[in-house]
């Protein structure tokens, strides 16, 4: 009898420990590289050691495969991008693995929190609100549409502005000390953000658009539902001076 109750006690002591499927699923890795995010979760200086080692060692695995297609001069293959996938699939779990499981449900709320509706667009995220939908995920499918229809014209509007600044550099001397890599940088990204700055109320039609559709799609009280799953909401530092 005395053994079955520790081995329910260990049970119920690993359960407690295991993470949330859902969280594992949807927690975004990438937002960890904010260092106020990390601070956020609560990463431990051991934790950032450790997630560091297998980030170099994804770079590293990375860089390598991409030598090896430059000196056999091939172009980027399928084969490639399997690499590469398999290669991040394998540092997200490495780094989750890292986490706790409130760290992993934290990570996954901030996750939800910097997409808005547009973490609808994982249908993982979809279903867990709720949705009504068909077998066919159609209504979903409606969705994905109407946010990537804006996508795709922000994204234009992204090439015309990048190829007008190109177009002004286009005779520029290759910078030959980091000094002057540096300013060249500064001036670039400072002409991109002029350049962009033009297009703010097409930009803003556009989002108002997409936004408009949606919300016609999804009710409130689905909206609502993931507004719960998006758990306290994070406020970024604010930066010295502002």
């Amino acid at each position: 009898m005395r053994a079955i109750t520790i081995l329910t006690f260990l049970c119920a002591t690993v359960a407690a420990h295991a993470a949330d499927a859902f969280d594992l699923k949807v927690a975004n890795i990438d937002v960890l590289q904010d260092k106020n995010v990390q601070a956020e979760i609560g990463i431990t200086p051991g934790q950032l050691k450790t997630m560091n080692v297998y980030a170099a060692q994804y770079t590293a695995q990375n860089k390598a495969k991409i030598d090896e297609y430059q000196k056999a001069k091939k172009q980027i293959d399928k084969a490639f991008s399997d690499f590469h996938n398999a290669q991040y699939i394998g540092l997200r779990t490495n780094v989750l693995k890292t986490l706790s499981p409130n760290q992993i449900k934290r990570l996954r709320e901030l996750t939800i929190q910097a997409a808005g509706p547009r973490a609808l667009l994982d249908v993982v995220v979809w279903d867990k609100v709720g949705v009504p939908d068909d077998k066919n995920h159609t209504k979903y499918g409606q969705f994905c549409t109407a946010i990537r229809d804006g996508d795709q014209k922000i994204a234009g509007i992204k090439q015309k502005v990048s190829d007008v600044v190109k177009a002004k550099y286009k005779n520029q001397k290759p910078p030959k000390t980091k000094k002057e890599t540096d300013a060249l940088r500064i001036r670039v990204n400072d002409d991109l953000a002029t350049e962009m700055k033009k297009h703010e109320g097409e930009l803003a039609n556009i989002l108002k658009t997409s936004e408009a559709k949606t919300s016609q799609m999804i009710p409130k009280k689905y909206l609502d539902s993931l507004k719960s799953l998006m758990g306290k909401k994070y406020e970024a530092p604010k930066k010295k001076g502002k």
